[in-house]
Parts: structure tokens; C-alpha cells; sequence
């Protein structure tokens, strides 16, 4: 059984639980202070889409998010639907742009051991450096580098 196989084994169980998720009191309170000129970004390791949701607009996703995909070799993008459709044919959906060996398509997640996106990271980097005030809210800090993030606040 292919890791592939067992990733989307695992993405179908996944989406069953976020199917019905909705944003908590939690997610609109952020977007309302955003509305209000008091929060400028969302740094989230979540990949539930559910800041989005909510409305918050500046939203760096350290962890990815599980409603795009895309090859893992060409980065083609594809919506849910695109690849809900090629997995009616086959269980692991295959890029239908690029012609490599080793071209799946993925939910645009993270696993361990994958690199962050650089330019998300960057990005949340520079927003915490910039930050007068820093929110940390539903996490244990225990997974770097985002845990490492408040204590480059000024």
C-alpha cells in the first residue's frame, strides 16, 4: 500500500469531520477585531479553512489548508471538485497537466517532515516583528517554528 494511498485514506476521514465545521465564537471574535483595525494578520497552523470562514482576510497558513490541492511535482492547482472527479476514476488522483512519473496530486497540507511554504513563513515572520501586539490564542506553542513566533513580537 502506497503512502499516497494511506494520505488520502486519511484526507476522506479528514474531510468527513470538516465537512459540517463551522467558524467558533472564537474565529468571529479575531475577524471582529479585524474589522475594527485591531488585528492586521491571522497566523494559524490550523488547515480548516475556518478564518476564512469566518472573514478574516489576511490569514497566513503556516500548515497549508486542506480546501486546494495541487501536483506535487508541477503545482498545478486543483479545486476539490477537479480532484473529486479524478479520484471517481482513481483512488490517488493523477495531475492531468504534467507528464512526470511523479505526478500526484495532494491537499495542500503540510506533513511532517515537509517544509513550510517559505513565503507564508516569511510573511507571518515579518508580521510578528511588525506587531505592537501579539494574540496568542488556541495553541501550546510546542511545534516549531511557530512556536517561536511570540518571542520575536517587539
Amino acid at each position: 500500500m502506497s503512502v499516497y494511498f494511506l494520505f488520502w485514506e486519511l484526507s476522506d476521514e479528514v474531510a468527513r469531520i470538516m465537512t459540517d465545521a463551522k467558524p467558533n465564537a472564537g474565529h468571529l471574535a479575531i475577524r471582529e477585531l479585524e474589522s475594527l483595525g485591531k488585528v492586521r494578520a491571522v497566523i494559524t497552523q490550523n488547515i480548516d479553512n475556518l478564518h476564512q470562514a469566518a472573514g478574516s482576510n489576511a490569514v497566513y497558513e503556516l500548515h497549508g489548508n486542506c480546501s486546494r490541492a495541487s501536483c506535487v511535482k508541477c503545482k498545478q492547482r486543483y479545486t476539490l471538485d477537479e480532484v473529486k472527479s479524478l479520484r471517481q476514476k482513481e483512488f490517488v488522483p493523477y495531475c492531468t497537466t504534467c507528464k512526470s512519473s511523479d505526478n500526484l496530486i495532494k491537499i495542500d497540507v503540510i506533513l511532517f517532515g515537509e517544509p513550510l511554504p517559505p513565503t507564508t513563513m516569511q510573511r507571518a515572520m515579518e508580521e510578528a516583528q511588525n506587531c505592537d501586539l501579539i494574540l496568542v490564542v488556541g495553541t501550546s506553542l510546542q511545534v516549531a517554528p511557530a512556536s517561536l513566533l511570540p518571542s520575536i513580537a517587539k
